[in-house]
This record gives structure tokens, sequence and C-alpha cells, in this order.
């Protein structure tokens, strides 16, 4: 008995072509989403570390000087808090203890820079990308007062921005300040942050 023998040659039809493209599109649209998702996660967190940087640097710098706002050891040089305004502050302090305020970095003013968004030492860049600043000062019962004389402490809040913006977030946030004064809502593309800190001014008020 003759047996036919048929030969048959392998590969893929068109539909098993299409299903393996199409399997092989979504398992790549899945690897770029997941890309996608860990960069936006990366850029994100790198803004806020930037952020928090400035915010410190800032902060860190006031927080070492206010403290010794006044200090005056020989009790010669009328070191004092020279003016306490809502956005700037000045003060002096006899730092080598020579008897005056007239030397390096004993007379120290800090301000914002509301055009190049810099906090200020003494018209140096002390922050970058701040937007807020502002200075609340108290007495020695803890109630706001606008003489020099009478500040025990002093309450700073920073508001400082990304420096650049996502254009995948929109910023529709107001920040509220310690005195209540909100910054914002901006409407914009940029995350920002708000710090307040209270500073105590150990020299001020010292009997003499």
């Amino acid at each position: 008995m003759r047996q036919r023998v048929e030969n048959s040659q392998g590969g893929f039809t068109l539909v098993e072509l299409l299903i393996t493209m199409l399997l092989s599109g979504i398992v790549i649209i899945s690897i770029y989403s997941a890309f996608q998702a860990q960069q936006t996660s990366y850029v994100v967190q790198d803004q806020v570390t930037e952020m928090q940087q400035n915010i410190r640097a800032g902060i860190d710098t006031m927080t070492k000087e206010m403290r010794f706002a006044g200090y005056d050891p020989q009790r010669t040089a009328d070191a004092a808090i020279v003016s306490a305004a809502a956005t700037s502050m000045n003060f002096t302090l006899d730092l080598n203890r020579d008897g005056d305020v007239a030397d390096a970095n004993e007379n120290i003013t800090y301000s914002l820079d509301t055009v190049d968004l810099e906090l200020e030492r003494n018209n140096q860049p002390l922050a970058q990308n701040i937007e807020g600043l502002e200075f609340v000062y108290l007495d020695e019962d803890n109630a706001v007062t606008a003489d020099a004389d009478e500040i025990r402490s002093v309450v700073i809040s920073i508001l400082a921005r990304a420096g650049q913006a996502d254009r995948a977030f929109v910023n529709s946030k107001g920040y509220q300040a310690f005195s209540g004064t909100i910054w914002g809502p901006y409407d914009d593309n940029f995350r920002r942050r708000l710090l307040m800190q209270r500073i105590q001014c150990r020299n001020m008020g010292l009997v003499e």
C-alpha cells in the first residue's frame, strides 16, 4: 500500500503575527509608562529636596545669627535690634567683644530680593528661589510687638519655590504665613514649600 506523505512548511499566520505585535506593543507601552512614572517621581523628589535645602540654608544661618542679636558683653557697643519690619530685619552684635559693632558681620540685615527671588544677607544672596519672607516679632509675653526694645523672639516664615516648572503639575494652593498673610494662589507649574521657625533672641532684654 502506497503511503502519501505531505510536506508542510512551518511558519506564522498573519493572525499570529498581528497578535504577537499587539502583545509586544502592550509590553513596550507598559515599560515606557513605568519609566515615565519613575522619571516624574525622581524630578518631584529632586525639586522637593532643592526647596528644602534652600529654606534650610537661610533658616540655619539666620537662627545662628539672630540668637546673638544685641550681644554686647562689654555693655559699651549699644548692640540692639535696629529695625524690625515685616519683610526685613536689621540688628547689631559685638561679635569679637571689642566694645563696638563696627567690625565685619556685626551689622546684619536680612531682606528679600523680589526680582531675583533671593533671600539676602547684607545684600548678598543667602538662599535662592525664595518667594516669600515674613518676620513677626514677639515680646516676653508672646504678644506681637513693633517696639524693637521689647522683642524677645522672632517668627520667620519663608516660602521657597522650585527652580524649574513642571508642566504636569498645577499649583493652585495658597500658603499662610504666621501672621495670617496668604501667599498665592499662583496658578502656575511650580512646586513650593513653606517653613516657619521661631527664634529666641537670647541677648535681648538682659539686665545691664
